[in-house]
């Protein structure tokens, strides 16, 4: 016999689905640009044009994605929120300020839109329009007063990201609107083993690289922000003097690649991307045999560089991330650069905001492959031995069983977000306050939840 609970949660499951197919239908018409189809679902129910899908968007999310002008006038003439945030925090206008069309901003600003308005990360509209290099979005932003010393989670100024995004004019731009560019410190350099440095400069979230010396040539493995690049390439010159450059990314975030220039002419530059053309080439080998795990799994060897008469291992881990990572290894020292699959002061950074799944795959393999002297590097925070990578496997596995315990009972992320069910690891919301306990839940909760057999579907 059902429990009057259950049933109530039944009846709740019945309505949020029938919600969410009557979302996507006209959020699908939003995004495609038809008019009259919006209109045909609002005639039905006008609360449709404020009905949120499972990502927490709604009508005027999609019709700004796609700079639909007449729909966007529309649904402002018929109720719709110009503040509805979705599951990010992003409102509508942030998505025209990235996109650029100041038209479509202003009927929205005219709504009632909030100009001011802040996502998950800090990030106001003026900030999406500086990460976008939107210039013409910048000025209609600043007509409506829009503030240039507001900062966003990492401490960034509209400066700092139009920089680091490579936008020179909008940069130069705002700051003859007041706007500041946040000074950039030294960097701390730590050596990890003899010629192997981590150099780390604590500007956004302190992007961590890791720069090996040899006798003829110098490796260098991620190069971190634009505005971090000339400090880098002197902290580079103080390690090898006047040597020949090779930058290894572990992937493409622009966090990891600003600095890439200080490979120079003469250098080279290696990445997911370039891997088989540089084994066409010459430079790179693909390995011989299989690494093998200490469980006697046997996992693909990857590829080889020879540098300075010392072998380095590029071992694609992909799918996680992002569809292009992988972690570094030298094995004369017993370093690995996991780059940004490890973030060890926070939750893990996933794309889409899912595959959590694959990201414990990944770090299952890496420790299984891996033995107890080895140290991992990671993009981001500070360097872990195998038994704190082991012990930090641990904590993901503890708040994945709390999660999915939740989703079991019928719970949603968001009434777990509001009970705080993961409030004792709280220490990890703070190294970069975008990874905390709530976007961990939700990103465990979208990926588990079609694999956890809940209450729901079993009755």
């Amino acid at each position: 016999m059902k429990t009057p609970q259950i049933c109530f949660s039944l009846a709740m499951a019945l309505l949020l689905s029938a919600n969410l197919v009557l979302a996507q239908d006209i959020n699908e018409a939003a995004t495609q640009g038809d008019l009259a189809q919006v209109k045909a679902w609002a005639l039905k129910d006008i609360q449709l044009v404020n009905l949120k899908d499972e990502n927490g968007r709604t009508p005027l999310h999609w019709a700004s994605r796609g700079i639909h002008l007449d729909i966007l006038e529309y649904l402002v003439e018929n109720g719709a929120d110009v503040n509805a945030r979705d599951n990010d925090a992003v409102a509508p206008l942030h998505s025209l300020s990235y996109r650029g069309n100041a038209r479509a901003m202003e009927i929205l600003i005219k709504g009632g839109a909030d100009i001011e308005v802040k996502e998950a990360n800090g990030m106001t509209p003026l900030m999406y329009a500086a990460y976008g290099g939107q210039n013409a979005a910048a000025a209609m932003l600043f007509k409506y007063g829009a503030k240039v010393e507001t900062k966003d989670a990492t401490g960034l100024t509209v400066a700092d990201i139009a920089e680091d995004q490579g936008h020179e004019k909008l940069a130069q731009y705002l700051l003859t609107m007041g706007a500041v560019l946040t000074p950039v410190a030294d960097p701390e350099i730590t050596e990890l083993a003899d010629n192997s440095h981590k150099i780390t400069f604590c500007y956004q979230q302190c992007t961590n690289m890791l720069v090996v010396d040899g006798p003829a040539d110098v490796l260098v493995i991620d190069t971190g922000y634009p505005r971090t690049r000339e400090k880098l390439k002197t902290a580079i010159h103080n390690i090898a003097k006047g040597k020949n450059i090779t930058v290894i990314n572990t992937h493409q975030h622009y966090d990891h690649i600003g600095g890439n220039s200080v490979a120079g002419d003469s250098g080279s530059i290696i990445a997911y991307e370039n891997l088989e053309k540089l084994v066409s080439t010459g430079i790179l080998h693909r390995a011989d045999g299989d690494l093998q795990g200490a469980s006697g799994k046997a996992y693909e060897g990857g590829y080889t560089l020879e540098f300075n008469h010392r072998e380095v291992r590029l071992i694609p881990l992909t799918g996680a991330h992002t569809d292009g990572d992988m972690a570094v290894y030298f094995e004369d020292t017993g370093i690995v650069d996991m780059g940004d699959l490890l973030i060890s002061q926070s939750f893990p950074s996933l794309t889409r905001g899912k595959k959590v799944i694959e990201y414990m795959e990944i770090l299952e393999k890496v420790i299984d492959i891996f033995d107890d002297q080895t140290i991992f590097v990671g993009g981001h925070g500070s360097n872990l031995n195998k038994q704190e990578l082991v012990a930090y496997q641990d904590m993901l596995k503890e708040t994945i069983d709390i999660v999915t315990t939740g989703l079991k009972a019928g719970k949603s992320a968001n009434s777990m977000q509001q009970d705080g069910v993961l409030n004792k690891y709280a220490r990890y919301d703070t190294f970069i306050p975008m990874l905390n306990t709530g976007y961990w839940i939700e990103t465990v909760s979208k990926s588990y939840m079609d694999r956890v057999p809940g209450p729901l579907k079993n009755n």
